[in-house]
């Protein structure tokens, strides 16, 4: 028999669509004879920064990918950059679910964290690659 285990959107995250695509999924693979196991983790909220410092990052990020857009149209003649400003500009707006609880971040996941940024802040080219 096939088994397979379906990890889904945590209850209190209020995504419904997402909650019942993750039962369709169940339902459907069941009457198809396979054994579904379902895991909804559970509801954390971890930050690295704390709220107020995610706000003014968050601020200082668009102000800084916008000043590109504008460096790399002025410089380079790309317009790639203010698509980037835009949609960081609109994930600022999209407010995000309460957390069900709050807890802070171990020394592991910090370090974790600060590796990724650094990695992001790495790979992101703010101008367009040109071959001369």
């Amino acid at each position: 028999m096939k088994k397979v285990l379906l990890v889904c959107n945590y209850l209190a995250d209020a995504q419904q669509s997402m909650l019942r695509f993750g039962d369709l999924l169940h339902r459907v693979l069941s009457r198809d004879g396979i054994d579904v196991e379902i895991i909804r983790p559970a509801a954390r909220a971890l930050s690295l920064f704390g709220g107020r410092a995610h706000r003014i990052i968050g601020r200082i990020a668009f102000v800084s990918v916008a000043v590109l857009a504008l460096l790399g149209f002025w410089l380079h003649g790309s317009p790639s950059g203010f698509l980037y400003a835009v949609l960081l500009g609109i994930m600022m707006k999209v407010p995000h679910p309460p957390p069900a609880i709050m807890e802070p971040l171990g020394t592991k996941r910090i370090l974790i964290a600060i590796v990724t940024l650094i990695v992001f802040m790495l790979c992101f080219l703010p101008f367009p690659i040109t071959m001369t």
